[in-house]
């Protein structure tokens, strides 16, 4: 199974980039503290990024190195 071929996963992976761009869009802001931006980002990880492991381990591994 992988994004690039399998419609059924991409739609997966699609819906938690979009929970995750909304998620940020909506708590990130330019007053937030470096504290309070690690914790929105280790959340977004935890709920949003992870899961996409076990759908597309190879995607995973291709967007989890651009959010480092």
């Amino acid at each position: 199974m992988t994004y690039y071929t399998d419609p059924d996963v991409r739609k997966k992976i699609d819906a938690l980039l979009q929970a995750n761009a909304s998620y940020q869009a909506n708590n990130n802001c330019k007053t937030n503290s470096k504290v309070k931006s690690r914790e929105i980002n280790r959340y977004c990880n935890k709920a949003f990024i992870r899961p996409i492991k076990g759908l597309d381990p190879v995607f995973y591994e291709q967007i989890s190195k651009q959010s480092d």
